[in-house]
């Protein structure tokens, strides 16, 4: 579907790109915008062109990064992504945009990455980062309308403002840590694992794991283990909570 280019600059009218000047659509304006001109550049998109006219990204990949102090902002003005969207980049934070697929976040994404008022199609996915000493990738979901997370990093912390529908953890994640509500945790992992975070948890299956540890600050309504060699420690009620439970004669 389309042709794959680079992305030099963005001017009123055209982006420039490794094939050829194209004109914009009226739909992709707000995206293909110059304010997006610096967090565009090198950016890898698959475009479908119609009449020397951009009139569909059918995928996206963004590679330019911000700093500790200063993000590198992608705003989508509201426009579509026909396909998926991957972040290559560390400090990035992506706005406004609707993505029919799903967003990638790679293993080049250190440190933090924030994604606000995004509507996904399928689901935020988490490529692994193989390496000794991996440090805690922040997340920060703002404003997503329940969003199916796929697992596939450790040591990754999501905080959300809106419930998530779906977290899939998998392969091999040794540790994830979310503050936020929850409606179904799905662990399916190689080794030992722990849960790390608040907030309230609907159901946790354990599909597949070892050590399985979910003795975290949540909240977790249901707690099934399919694996019958998996051995997992539940989360300790609230003292308050316990002490009702003892106090209130049957």
């Amino acid at each position: 579907k389309g042709q794959t280019v680079t992305i030099n600059n963005i001017t009123k009218d055209k982006v420039r790109t490794s094939n050829g000047q194209f004109k914009i659509s009226q739909s992709l304006k707000p995206l293909l915008k110059t304010s997006n001109s610096t967090v565009l550049a090198n950016a890898e998109a698959t475009i479908v062109v119609k009449n020397g006219e951009i009139t569909s990204i059918t995928s996206l990949t963004l590679t330019k990064s911000g700093t500790n102090n200063k993000a590198m902002y992608f705003d989508g003005g509201d426009a579509q992504i026909d396909g998926s969207l991957t972040v290559n980049a560390d400090y990035v934070k992506v706005q406004n945009v609707t993505i029919k697929d799903e967003l990638i976040v790679t293993n080049r994404v250190k440190k933090a990455i924030t994604i606000d008022n995004v509507a996904i199609g399928d689901t935020i996915t988490f490529k692994p980062l193989m390496a000794r000493n991996i440090k805690w990738l922040n997340v920060s979901l703002k404003d997503i309308k329940s969003p199916n997370i796929n697992m596939e990093r450790s040591k990754v912390n999501v905080t959300a403002d809106k419930t998530i529908s779906k977290v899939d953890v998998v392969g091999k994640v040794t540790a994830f840590e979310v503050i936020a509500n929850v409606d179904k945790l799905t662990i399916d992992v190689e080794q030992d694992f722990s849960l790390y975070g608040e907030g309230k948890i609907e159901q946790v299956i354990v599909k597949h794991g070892a050590k399985v540890a979910l003795d975290s600050g949540h909240l977790i309504n249901k707690v099934q283990i399919d694996d019958k060699k998996a051995s997992g420690t539940l989360p300790v009620v609230n003292k308050t909570e316990l002490s009702n439970l003892v106090a209130t004669p049957p």
